[in-house]
């Protein structure tokens, strides 16, 4: 019972050189939760063993590989305003190619080929056919196997029914992402299996563990935003929309908040459980926004549902995130940002109409993305 404290303090205090001398005890927590998986008190103190190993091992890589987080915002804003315009030139190139007259298309030579079925005698067999490559991509240094082998086997317990050994498992998922980031081949496929237990969280009914789960999608876009496209605003978004609905009929039940801004959403505390949903929401949201590829109609709901969250009189740290999500946005579609916002301000059209008073955040948010859209942008 005691033993788990005892390793989660011993790694606490000598750090990841004690992961490294004592990796058979950790492994043994892995055959002690085969074990003992129906005990919850067993179970919760060996997954924050697991977890406290996973922080320690996720400590240690950004202390020897720091990366420069502004440099990388650097590049993508480049990346954003460039692609437009490579994407304009690359039509106007297909354009003009169209009207001239088709040339006669000549023998493209592909090379030597295989003059037999595959795995026959003299022929190429099908089993070398790269696996120097394959073994590349898939090979592990021993922390990442570490890190590996507690990923496969945290993911059994994303439905534990104690709601503490739920949010711990999902930590320790968000803290072996950026250990496990630049081996896509072997992470990729534990969070495939793992996505219908994830999505599930969304819907938990314990608020921290609900909290954890968007932790975990923020870790995911940053580090591996490619297979994160869809699964966000496919899965993800239409969860966050429905937690805020929920959320917005709960806080309707505090005479303290409806009393003077009827209209306000959530409520002017940040010790709630709706402001760390939403704080959590808005933080995800954001990033998504700003890393991954939304269609049309998804980043128009986004600009859309995130409007009350503008208004003046709700708690200052959410109007703040809100404001740098539309800060965001507008780096992608600065024009959908500028119909969305100054249609509400202004109340025209008719299905931009919005009671919160916004006015004051909009103005904000125009003056910040004024020098990076072009011409000054007039909310008034």
């Amino acid at each position: 019972m005691h033993a788990p404290k005892v390793l989660v303090i011993l790694i606490r205090l000598v750090g990841k050189s004690v992961v490294d001398r004592a990796a058979d005890v950790v492994e043994e927590c892995f055959d002690r939760l085969d074990d003992y998986h129906g005990y919850r008190v067993i179970v919760e103190g060996l997954v924050e063993v697991l977890l406290e190993v996973v922080k320690e091992l996720e400590r240690e890589e950004i202390v020897t590989a720091p990366q420069d987080t502004s440099l990388r915002r650097e590049d993508l804003e480049k990346e954003r305003y460039q692609k437009p315009r490579a994407d304009l030139l690359e039509f106007c190139e297909w354009l003009e190619n169209t009207k001239k007259p088709a040339a006669t298309e000549e023998k493209e030579d592909f090379g030597p080929f295989p003059r037999r079925a595959w795995g026959e005698e003299g022929g190429t067999d099908a089993k070398d056919a790269g696996p120097e490559t394959k073994d590349e991509e898939s090979k592990l240094s021993p922390t990442q196997a570490l890190v590996q082998q507690i990923v496969d086997k945290a993911i059994y317990f994303l439905t534990h029914s104690s709601p503490l050994i739920r949010a711990r498992i999902l930590s320790v998922l968000t803290s072996s992402i950026s250990s496990l980031s630049n081996t896509k081949s072997t992470l990729l496929p534990s969070i495939h299996t793992a996505w219908p237990f994830i999505l599930n969280r969304f819907k938990d009914p314990e608020p921290f563990v609900v909290t954890e789960a968007a932790e975990l999608i923020t870790a995911l876009v940053e580090h591996v935003g490619g297979f994160m496209d869809i699964k966000v605003w496919d899965d993800i978004w239409p969860n966050f929309v429905h937690l805020i609905s929920r959320l917005e009929k709960a806080d309707k039940q505090y005479a303290l908040t409806r009393r003077d801004h009827p209209n306000m959403l959530g409520i002017p505390s940040a010790y709630t459980t709706s402001h760390r949903l939403y704080r959590a929401i808005l933080r995800t949201t954001s990033h998504s926004v700003s890393v991954l590829v939304a269609k049309d109609k998804v980043f128009w709901e986004v600009l859309l549902v995130c409007r009350r969250f503008l208004n003046k009189h709700g708690h200052e740290e959410l109007q703040k995130l809100a404001r740098d999500l539309y800060i965001e946005a507008a780096m992608k579609n600065a024009d959908a940002v500028w119909l969305a916002l100054k249609g509400s301000v202004d109340r025209e059209p008719s299905f931009l109409d919005l009671a919160d008073d916004i006015r004051q955040n909009v103005e904000l948010i125009f003056t910040s993305i004024d020098g990076k859209v072009g011409e000054p942008i007039n909310v008034k």
